[in-house]
Order: C-alpha cells, then sequence, then structure tokens
C-alpha cells in the first residue's frame, strides 16, 4: 500500500439548480449525495473503496448519520465537502464530514457510522479482516459522541406511501441512502416546509429496500420544531429507516 496516503479528503462542488429547493437552498438529500461521493473518493485512494471491496465479496453499508446545518448554501454556489476516518473499533467504520464555502467558513457538519457486509452472506464483517492498520487515522470528530441509535417503533398510520422504483436504486441494487431522505422530506406537508428549514438530522438504516417493494412512512410529531419518523415495508411493516428532524421556523422574507 502507498506510503502517500492523505488523511484528508476534499472535493468541490458547484451548487447546481437541480439540487436546489424552492427557495433556491442546496437539498439535503443533495448534500448527502456530496457526502457518499467524496467518502467514495477518499475510500478509493485509501484502498477500501467499491473496487477494492467487490474482489473480496463485500460492501459497504451506512448505518447512521447525523448532519447539522448551520446556513445553507444556495444556487450558484460552491462548497467544499472535507471528509475523514474518524475512527473504527471491531465492528464499525467511523467518517466524519465538514461542508465549507470557498473562503473556509463552515456551513455545516455530519458525522457517520459504516460497517462491511458479505455479499453473499449478508453478515457483517470485522473491521481487522479488510480494514488495513496502515489507513491514517485521526481521531478526529466533529462531535463530542457518535451517531446515536434512535428511539423505536412509531405506532401510527402511514403519511406517505412509495414504490421502490428503478431510479430509487444504487449499485448494489437496493434502494440508495438519500433516497430515504426524499421520501421524508416529502411526507411533511408543503406548508410546513415552506415556512420551516431543517437544522438537524439524525438517520438510523435499519434494513434494505428492494425494486418494486412498496413502503410506507409513519410521523411522530414531537415539540414544535423536533419530529420523528419511520420508513418502513409495507408489505411486512420491517423498519428499513427511523429519522429525527429538528426545524428552524423561517421569517416571512425568508420563506417567500
Amino acid at each position: 500500500m502507498s506510503k502517500d496516503l492523505q488523511p484528508f479528503w476534499e472535493d468541490l462542488y458547484p451548487i447546481h439548480s437541480f439540487w436546489s429547493d424552492p427557495h433556491h437552498r442546496v437539498k439535503v438529500s443533495a448534500l448527502l449525495n456530496m457526502f457518499q461521493e467524496s467518502a467514495w473518493h477518499h475510500a478509493e485512494h485509501l484502498g477500501v473503496g467499491f473496487q477494492a471491496f467487490i474482489t473480496k465479496g463485500l460492501i459497504w453499508v451506512l448505518s447512521r448519520l447525523q448532519l447539522k446545518m448551520y446556513a445553507y448554501p444556495t444556487w450558484g454556489e460552491k462548497v467544499i465537502v472535507r471528509t475523514w476516518p474518524s475512527g473504527r473499533d471491531r465492528l464499525y467504520c467511523y467518517r466524519d464530514f465538514l461542508i465549507l464555502d470557498e473562503q473556509g467558513q463552515v456551513k455545516g457538519e455530519a458525522a457517520s457510522t459504516w460497517f462491511a457486509v458479505d455479499v453473499k452472506s449478508r453478515r457483517p464483517q470485522p473491521t481487522q479482516l479488510y480494514y488495513p492498520t496502515e489507513i491514517p487515522n485521526t481521531q478526529e470528530s466533529v462531535f463530542s459522541r457518535r451517531p446515536p441509535k434512535l428511539p423505536g417503533e412509531i405506532l401510527s398510520d402511514p403519511v406517505f406511501t412509495t414504490r421502490v422504483g428503478w431510479n430509487d436504486l444504487d449499485a448494489n441494487q437496493h434502494t440508495n441512502n438519500v433516497r430515504y431522505v426524499d421520501w421524508i422530506i416529502n411526507s411533511f406537508d408543503g406548508a410546513f416546509l415552506k415556512t420551516h428549514l431543517l437544522k438537524e438530522l439524525c438517520l438510523n438504516f435499519r434494513s434494505e429496500s428492494l425494486l418494486g417493494e412498496r413502503v410506507g412512512i409513519r410521523l411522530l410529531m414531537g415539540e414544535e420544531r423536533k419530529h420523528r419518523t419511520q420508513v418502513f415495508r409495507l408489505e411486512d411493516h420491517q423498519i428499513l429507516c427511523q429519522a429525527e428532524l429538528k426545524w428552524e421556523n423561517l421569517s416571512v422574507q425568508e420563506s417567500e
């Protein structure tokens, strides 16, 4: 393995019109797409990316993600995504992210938890089997703790349903993680989304969904600006993804 491994990785992304919401702010799902792309770039550089894993019969699985936004970049601006491995233990690998403007100001930060799965057995693999000790490990984390485990099942009727389509799938033939975020955002009423801005998001991914499966979303309205959602498969009620969202009220001018 090369001795010139970079402990940090940066990519520059323009905020395209198709990555922007009706307020011209970058969509949360677009940010998560950037995270996944930069994580892939860095993993390939470190020798633990898609190409290296496919020869070993392994795939990366995102388990948890926590995001905090301080200011949303807007259409036409450019952002830098900086990412790095922030630790590992027996089963999990941790990766953190910063969202920076071109002047280096922090716009948001995120932490994520990953593990590797054997493609045939679908069983998680110990990190010592696939993660070389030579890979730089900074132990530097943006938050004081790892992304948390969210509370259990929400008992309510679905407020949103959809079917997994071809364009929802990723290279591993199951629903891309980012699609869950789009579905979750779409489960909120348009009037609410027009007057609120998502400031914090925590995701727990519990199980995979496949082409043609029907999924629903349950919503638990907590205090005024804190909500929990649960994405589940309609056929067997298997929980696929859980989320906790914290919102900020927009002023009249900001919501127009």
